[in-house]
């Protein structure tokens, strides 16, 4: 299995069938998973490229805790991602859209509009699309 680290604001030790992370609340994760597909049971605002295997994720402030991740690669095989997420710095202020969310939130980044059309922007607020 090949992993490619992005940044060194989280921490990774991996065996065959699982893989533990650390990441920070507030501060953005991304591993590259070769062959990684699909993912089962994320939390808010974790997706996966399919096309590349890289899984992006900024955890929310009150998103500590720890995930089970299910990564499902091409071949069908599947391992375990499992991240503490830790509390650290909260997100900036502004409106949050994350595409690949399945329902439309309120715009925070535990709860991200899903589309454009939903989304009540003031002047002057920003704007953080996935």
């Amino acid at each position: 299995m090949k992993l490619m680290f992005f940044l060194l604001l989280y921490s990774l030790s991996f065996s065959n069938e699982m893989l533990k992370g650390r990441a920070y609340t507030g501060h953005p994760f991304s591993i590259k998973i070769q062959n990684g597909k699909k993912l089962e049971a994320p939390p808010v605002g974790m997706s996966i490229n399919k096309r590349t295997g890289v899984i992006t994720w900024q955890p929310g402030y009150y998103q500590s805790g720890i995930y089970n991740i299910e990564i499902v690669k091409k071949n069908d095989e599947k391992i375990i991602l499992e991240i503490e997420s830790v509390k650290k710095d909260r997100n900036p202020n502004g409106i949050y859209i994350d595409f690949n969310s399945k329902t439309s939130g309120n715009g925070k980044i535990e709860s991200p509009y899903n589309n454009l059309k939903e989304m009540k922007v003031l002047p002057g607020e920003t704007i953080y699309i996935r």
